[in-house]
């Protein structure tokens, strides 16, 4: 099934779904190059330090980096099902209730007059959701396209999102930390001549730079959040609070309901009037 340019995947009548973005791979790269950078920094660093909590604490962060980057891309943002309307817009505002955003999730229909139509889409969608020209596909609660991992960033995964970006520079400071320890442990002192310190000297700039830049972004949207702003409504100084802190935690414990499985349900009943594909 296709939600404009993604691909959408359902685990069996479970209403599970996965989602696979058209930019997806670069989460795939990106998580190669970390798994490349961990084997080199396990080169590099003597056997005594592999043995500690420290390395099994570093070895968790790793793992939890992969988790979240791909909990982030492959997890539906908040996609608004491409539901083709027989009557045409009028231009005067659309006042009808979409049947799929009631049957999912109520709180969008109890005020209409809050439903807009997406020109592009030609459907209905919530107030607060945008249409991505990148997926060519309405998110609600949209903040923005994600153009490192590959996806939207929408309010169903905001908070994997934040956490990612803090799980990174946490890990890559972290990871710096035991380099430097782990160079008062090595058999042979370094000296000018031998390859190892400017590896070393590398990899610890790369960690303290990666762990500057993306700590920066966490903190940047960890404020949009504590401000109730996305990042588009900060930036234009426009809209009603979209995210807060509450919603933060409650996008990771409990991700508002998805509308892909309503979606599908009604696709298989209306098959004549669903837009599948861009």
């Amino acid at each position: 099934m296709l939600i404009g340019d993604n691909k959408v995947y359902f685990i069996g009548d479970s209403g599970f779904a996965i989602v696979v973005p058209p930019q997806s791979k670069r989460c795939i790269f990106w998580n190669g190059l970390m798994l490349k950078v961990f084997f080199a920094f396990l080169l590099m660093t003597p056997q005594a330090l592999h043995e500690g909590a420290l390395w099994y604490v570093f070895l968790g962060m790793v793992a939890m980096n992969v988790l979240l980057s791909c909990r982030t891309v492959f997890c539906d943002p908040g996609f608004v099902p491409p539901v083709l309307r027989e009557q045409e817009d009028d231009g005067s505002g659309v006042q009808e209730p979409n049947p799929l955003l009631e049957a999912a999730d109520p709180a969008y229909t109890e005020d209409m007059f809050s439903l807009l139509f997406c020109r592009t889409c030609k459907h209905l969608r919530p107030k607060n959701a945008s249409h991505c020209k990148m997926c060519d596909a309405c998110v609600r609660d949209f903040d923005h396209h994600c153009t490192v991992l590959g996806c939207c960033i929408g309010g169903r995964n905001v908070g994997s999102f934040i956490a990612y970006l803090f799980s990174v520079a946490i890990s890559a400071a972290y990871g710096t930390v035991l380099l430097a320890i782990s160079t008062k442990q090595l058999e042979e002192p370094l000296t000018m001549s031998s390859p190892r310190l400017y590896l070393i000297a590398l990899m610890f700039l790369c960690g303290v730079g990666t762990a500057v830049l993306v700590g920066c972004f966490a903190c940047y949207y960890a404020f949009l959040v504590l401000s109730g702003k996305s990042s588009k409504q900060f930036l234009t100084a426009s809209g009603e609070a979209t995210f807060g802190v509450r919603k933060l935690i409650m996008s990771i414990i409990s991700p508002p309901p998805s509308f892909l499985e309503e979606y599908r349900i009604w696709m298989l009943s209306h098959p004549a009037t669903v837009k599948t594909s861009s």
